[in-house]
């Protein structure tokens, strides 16, 4: 029965997800768009209980499209010396037009490599903290996942040059659940 609830559930957020995304451009047509290419993010990441060694567990290569004033696209590659998996993730701006961003997040990951999708939902945000630095994170429930079904990240953006931003943050990843991680990456904002 619980095997059925899961399923259940699954559907459920797959098909609010497709109708979101087929409907979504519908009532933004009024400000429509083109999709633009906002920002591409690189970055390493490795357990913060073994700081000593610094082993890079896995590379991750996000981007970010503008879809409408509200509607975001954030894709990540990650890449753990074993397998590519993915994960898209659907961002909705609550607070359009103001220094900060927070964002409802629904979102796509693959589990195994390529195969098999796990629906998530989630808050996250971009709140400045002073001289172009931001404060930023996100924590998403993902509904299939029977134990440890919570992803967060948290961190800070400090500016390097007027377009390109070093990002360091904590958390853990969809693929690495049960371990804490720092994350090491930069950010250009195109």
């Amino acid at each position: 029965m619980k095997s059925r609830a899961f399923s259940f559930v699954t559907a459920a957020a797959v098909l609010l997800i497709a109708f979101t995304l087929i409907i979504s451009p519908a009532l933004q047509a009024q400000n429509a768009q083109e999709t633009r290419l906002d920002s591409v993010h690189y970055g390493i990441s490795t357990d913060i209980s073994d700081l000593s060694s610094l082993d890079i567990e896995a590379l991750q290569l996000a981007m970010t499209f503008g879809l409408t004033s509200i509607n975001s696209l954030e894709t990540v590659f990650h890449y753990d010396a074993d397998r590519i998996n993915l994960r898209g993730t659907w961002l909705v701006d609550f607070t359009e037009d103001t220094p900060r961003d927070l964002n409802l997040r629904l979102g796509l990951a693959s589990e195994n490599g390529l195969s098999g999708l796990e629906p998530a939902l989630g808050l996250g945000g971009e709140f400045p903290a002073g001289d172009n630095t931001y404060i930023f994170g996100h924590l998403d429930y993902y509904f299939n996942i029977s134990n440890s079904s919570l992803v967060y990240r948290g961190g800070v953006g400090i500016p390097l040059t007027v377009n390109s931003n070093l990002r360091l943050s904590a958390g853990n990843s969809f693929w690495n659940r049960d371990s804490h991680q720092l994350k090491v990456g930069m950010e250009i904002e195109l």
